[in-house]
């Protein structure tokens, strides 16, 4: 079965806007997202550098808080 030209038309119109609207709500969700991680880190960081993180026991992963793998270790 076919669709006359002019219901095709309208369909195609209204997918077309909902797929755009779609991919703005996944890139606004993305970045805002992505703006969460950076504040995150930056905050993290800074704990890190003005000595306030409370070191690899308080779950700083930032060296030298967190020795390296694989080093120091006597088997």
């Amino acid at each position: 079965m076919r669709l006359p030209d002019s219901l095709y038309l309208r369909l195609e119109r209204l997918y077309l806007s909902q797929r755009r609207t779609r991919r703005e709500e996944s890139r606004r969700r993305a970045d805002e997202q992505d703006r969460r991680l950076r504040a995150y880190f930056a905050r993290q960081t800074a704990l890190h550098e003005a000595g306030e993180c409370g070191g690899a026991e308080a779950g700083c992963g930032y060296v030298p808080c967190v020795p390296p793998v694989g080093f120091g270790v006597v088997r």
